[in-house]
């Protein structure tokens, strides 16, 4: 058996084995993976979400062509079902060759409860982290935590129906929430890119303040944080950002709140801080 007819024997036999979806796969700006759900508690099972996130894309915008990806057909390139990590970017490279896009995005939402029994107002937060592979650049050119926060009305607490349904509410609401960060996160990147490519280089900006700077750092521990499922260092990355935030000038702020909205959120409206019966449902 000769070496050339080994090697069309091993093509034709991974040929067949090739996913039947990826060969005729129309191309995709982003295909965005299964979403990660680390921690116990889930309200709404991952599968819900990752429907709900490509309904709420649709209705955004049908001509944004993000598609979001199935468990059955990317673990044929080796990536695994809620892996707490982004892709290799072996695996991401193979993913953007067999959706026919630029782009991979790896989604993780960490959901925590909190009930006020004051106002009977429960607050459903997902501490979120965005990453993005960029094909062309070989190189994440994304990589920043995003923060989701809903609150609803609970009347009766001890109605575990009532209060699953509420959470359920929720929940889908913060996936609403990141549909519209995501969006807004892919409408900004392309209006920089054509802005780059007919305007001419501008100055450079100036070095920003010392203040700034911690924050970025803050920023940056809240987000290896929250992938490292550190709650201590959660906190005090939080409570970090919320020192630095009162130091910063209006356009230092105004700059955080395009970069980082969702962190910006958590800092000026955090959620209620209270006790859920629930939360290792």
């Amino acid at each position: 058996m000769t070496a050339r007819f080994v090697l069309l024997l091993t093509f034709l036999v991974w040929l067949a084995c090739w996913p039947a979806w990826a060969q005729n796969q129309p191309g995709v700006a982003a295909v965005i993976l299964p979403i990660v759900t680390p921690g116990g508690y889930l309200p709404v099972s991952p599968d819900d979400l990752a429907q709900e996130l490509e309904s709420q894309l649709s209705r955004l915008d049908p001509r944004a062509q993000l598609q979001v990806a199935r468990t059955a057909d990317v673990t044929a390139f080796g990536y695994q079902a809620n892996a707490q990590q982004p892709p290799s970017y072996d695996v991401a490279t193979r993913l953007c060759t067999a959706y026919g896009t630029r782009y991979v995005c790896w989604v993780s939402i960490r959901f925590t409860p909190s009930y006020d029994t004051q106002s009977k107002m429960l607050a459903v937060a997902g501490a979120a982290r965005l990453w993005v592979y960029n094909l062309d650049k070989r190189a994440v050119t994304i990589d920043q935590p995003i923060s989701l926060v809903r609150t609803g009305m609970v009347a009766d607490v001890s109605d575990p129906h009532a209060s699953q349904k509420a959470e359920d509410q929720l929940a889908l609401g913060c996936v609403d929430d990141l549909a519209n960060q995501l969006v807004a996160v892919a409408q900004q990147k392309a209006a920089q890119a054509q802005a780059q490519a007919w305007k001419p280089a501008a100055a450079a900006p100036p070095a920003p303040s010392r203040n700034y700077q911690h924050m970025m750092e803050a920023i940056e521990a809240y987000q290896q944080a929250s992938d490292q499922q550190s709650y201590i260092d959660l906190t005090s990355a939080e409570q970090q950002m919320s020192s630095i935030w009162l130091t910063l000038d209006k356009q230092e702020q105004d700059t955080l709140q395009k970069q980082y909205p969702g962190i910006v959120q958590l800092l000026t409206a955090p959620p209620n801080a209270g006790y859920w019966p629930y939360y290792y449902y």
